[in-house]
């Protein structure tokens, strides 16, 4: 029958062209046409096969390739597509039989070669994968898939090196090769060669423009060097491709947080949040952005924790558990500390004492930290009883063995801040959990049974703003350890022309808000200058973004000073070019305040409303300099300007900061030790006693 012949060749050569072009369901049509016509005609089949393949119909696929062998047993491309259809299913043992069916068959069929390696791979064969690529390679030493499949098993064995020259290979033979390309872009990031791995990575996106992990890894190598527009761009186009995909609503929203564009930050954490139940991370990073935002309210902060709380999961059963610890009240104690941060940090700076001090008759003390090699680091180790590094180990298996070492007290270290346990914590792996140090706020676990503050961060007033326990210290919530090398104060350094103001915070603490005090009071003193100094502040975006705020509240750019990136000693060191520092709103300065004071520089703060807006209060008043505390930002610009004003006050404060702080409490450690320590106990034995 001539006319069906005609009718049918025509049908497949039109199925082939709506199959190229993304058109699967007119494809199928025209087979299934032919179908009807000649039940066995061999290219519809096997297309019909292709087709299921391409939009993960399986199953449909292994019927077709069944039925065309059923019709043709001899060709090798048929069991070879069976093959790829059931390793699809994860039936890797029918599989492999299929691609050697192949093979004899047809001895130098490639595919079937490169098809077994990579079966190999999935399973961890590697010594088999590697064997079939070589025949491959000998079959035809242009098979960009046999060195694709040797760069992933150079890369899964750990030999960067030579997965790198793989993939070059592979992507030499076939420039369009999305999978080397992006596999390449991906292992460039990881070994931090970012310029190159973009410009993998930007080919594999506009050879795929719907390939979203292409646009994932893309943003996160542009974020790795800084190009926070571009990044954000990225994954701006993954929420286009994808609107319900959280790792991208959750990493335009770090970009959002670097660029201190707080409000869009806050949106895109929400918006993880919104579409996964207890994200963690996200409601971590929500918090701790929203810290920053001025202006900030304490009923604000503490009805966004508790909506928190009822997301998670089994709370009231977790903290029914029960323990096996000994409650003998009075026997040494096992303490947890939990952090990503014992190092150079200042976390780090504000632990130090303690663990250096702590009675070792009293408590035994085990550090859980993320891996450090810094000076900081060694010593604290140096200090502790028990070190774990907790790289890599999953929350639950931390927890675990947290139970395991029997520990009795567990201190987090690191609240909503980054890289923080608090999936751990809510676990409840110790008997009594207590937030320390690393976040100003309640945490809103309620696992967490206590927060140790001081009578200026946390009033009695306050709190009913927190989930936890307050346990007060007597004079700071933190005792300060000098590093061992600190510069000299150069008196030397005078300014006979102009008084300079100083903030070396964290920019991300200076806003809008703040900016505009500052500027009213370099309005009201021609004479002075404003010196800012971070490692953030060596990206234009952020210095650009400061200086306009001065722009737009009438200070000319020519008065604020901006450096960015210095050594620890250097940046110590730049506080000889300051007369009086500057803390920030609602967000003020911790280690930065002791740090300006430690150079003899005197700090002026103004009592804020949330915790986060008082460590300049407790700091201050702890050593003795209630007078540069104001209790709101209009008594702040006075107080400064007074400073300015009456040079003989500010030269006489400058001679005795420094020791002012070093004779207080806020660097007796010992004292504080012990408070703890007292502290500590204090919570055992009421622990002990309601068992």
């Amino acid at each position: 029958m001539p006319d069906n012949q005609n009718a049918i060749v025509g049908n497949f050569n039109k199925a082939v062209s709506h199959f190229n072009g993304g058109n699967y369901l007119e494809a199928e049509k025209l087979c299934r046409t032919n179908l009807q016509i000649s039940p066995n005609h061999l290219a519809s089949i096997n297309l019909l096969g292709v087709i299921a393949q391409t939009v993960n119909r399986n199953d449909v696929a292994v019927d077709m390739f069944k039925k065309a062998i059923a019709i043709e047993p001899g060709i090798a491309s048929l069991h070879n597509n069976l093959g790829v259809a059931y390793k699809e299913q994860n039936m890797f043992e029918v599989a492999d039989e299929c691609f050697n069916q192949a093979i004899t068959l047809q001895p130098d069929y490639v595919d079937a070669h490169t098809n077994i390696a990579n079966l190999m791979l999935l399973q961890g064969k590697l010594e088999k994968a590697v064997e079939s690529c070589n025949r491959a390679i000998a079959i035809d030493v242009n098979c960009a898939a046999a060195y694709f499949n040797l760069a992933n098993v150079d890369n899964s064995q750990g030999d960067k090196n030579a997965a790198i020259v793989n993939y070059k290979r592979a992507i030499a033979i076939n420039p369009d090769y999305v999978d080397a390309l992006y596999n390449l872009g991906a292992l460039l990031m990881q070994e931090k060669q970012l310029l190159e791995a973009v410009q993998y990575l930007e080919k594999v996106v506009a050879i795929r423009p719907d390939f979203v992990d292409g646009y994932l890894t893309l943003g996160a190598s542009q974020f790795n060097m800084g190009r926070l527009d571009d990044a954000a761009k990225s994954y701006k186009q993954i929420t286009l491709l994808q609107p319900d995909n959280v790792d991208a609503h959750f990493s335009l929203g770090t970009i959002y947080n670097w660029q201190i564009k707080l409000k869009d930050a806050a949106e895109c954490y929400k918006k993880a949040i919104s579409l996964r139940a207890y994200d963690m991370a996200a409601y971590s990073s929500l918090f701790l952005c929203s810290q920053y935002m001025f202006p900030q309210t304490q009923e604000n902060l503490f009805a966004m924790h508790k909506e928190f709380a009822k997301t998670l999961p089994n709370i009231a059963e977790i903290n029914n558990k029960r323990f096996t610890n000994d409650i003998n009240s009075n026997r040494k104690l096992r303490i947890g500390l939990v952090s990503p941060d014992l190092g150079l940090h200042p976390v780090g700076y504000f632990v130090t004492g303690f663990l250096k001090h702590h009675n070792k008759d009293e408590l035994e003390i085990s550090c859980y930290a993320d891996h450090k090699n810094d000076e900081l680091t060694q010593k604290l180790k140096s200090y502790s009883d028990n070190w774990v590094t907790t790289d890599g180990m999953a929350g639950d298996d931390l927890a675990q063995r947290i139970t395991a070492d029997k520990i009795d007290i567990l201190i987090d270290l690191a609240g909503h801040t980054i890289n923080n346990r608090l999936a751990t914590f809510a676990k409840k792996p110790a008997p009594i959990q207590i937030s320390w140090i690393g976040y100003v706020s309640t945490t809103g676990l309620p696992t967490i049974d206590y927060f140790i503050a001081d009578k200026h961060s946390v009033s009695k007033n306050d709190e009913r703003f927190y989930i936890e326990e307050i346990l007060r210290l007597p004079d700071s919530w933190v005792c300060y350890t000098p590093p061992d090398n600190i510069p000299e104060i150069d008196r030397d350094k005078s300014h006979n022309r102009h008084t300079v103001l100083g903030c070396f915070a964290n920019p991300a603490k200076i806003n809008a808000g703040i900016s505009k005090v500052w500027a009213e009071i370099l309005r009201n003193h021609s004479n002075t200058k404003l010196l800012l100094m971070y490692d953030k502040l060596d990206d234009a975006a952020s210095v650009e973004r400061i200086t306009s705020y001065f722009s737009e509240n009438g200070v000319d750019k020519e008065r604020i000073i901006i450096k960015g990136k210095r050594s620890h000693w250097e940046f110590l060191n730049m506080y000889n070019s300051v007369d009086i520092a500057l803390d920030t709103m609602p967000y003020s300065g911790g280690l930065t305040t002791i740090e300006a004071l430690l150079m003899g520089v005197p700090v002026v703060t103004a009592r804020g409303e949330t915790f986060a807006g008082r460590h300049g209060v407790s700091m201050l008043t702890t050593v003795g300099l209630k007078e540069l505390v104001a209790d709101n930002l209009d008594e702040y610009v006075k107080l400064v300007g007074e400073l300015i004003t009456d040079t003989q006050r500010l030269q006489k404060l400058k001679g005795v900061v420094r020791e002012r702080l070093l004779q207080s409490a806020l660097c007796d450690n010992i004292k504080f030790s012990q408070d703890l320590s007292n502290q500590l106990r204090f919570v055992w034995k009421k622990w002990c006693k309601n068992k």
